[in-house]
């Protein structure tokens, strides 16, 4: 398989989005891809709504149906949005890109 899962070598993880852009033009002509959970490849080990960049104050649904995909968003509810400093932690370029390496697997 392929992970780019170094804990000293953050430039392996530039080769990363050649593999995902492959994974993704796989996908568009029918290959079924399926990732681990245990896999920083294709943010497999997020949360589908955390793998979206710059959806924090948004729910994002995504649903397929014969071979349709569907993006609805939603507001979060007020009581539930991240603070400034939770979505600044996010966006963090001080620890690992992937949350492997470091240990936090919750991200």
């Amino acid at each position: 398989g392929i992970d780019y899962t170094y804990r000293d070598a953050h430039d392996a993880e530039k080769g990363r989005a050649c593999v995902e852009f492959w994974l993704g033009q796989a996908a568009a002509r029918g290959i079924k891809i399926g990732m681990p959970k245990t896999t920083a490849l294709m943010d497999a080990i997020y949360s589908q709504q955390q793998r979206l960049y710059g959806y924090d104050t948004r729910l994002v649904d995504v649903s397929a149906d014969n071979g349709l995909v569907e993006v609805s968003f939603s507001e979060i509810e007020k009581k539930q949005l991240p603070t400034a400093d939770e979505i600044e932690q996010r966006y963090c370029h001080k620890k690992h890109p992937n949350a492997l390496v470091e240990g936090d697997t919750h991200a």
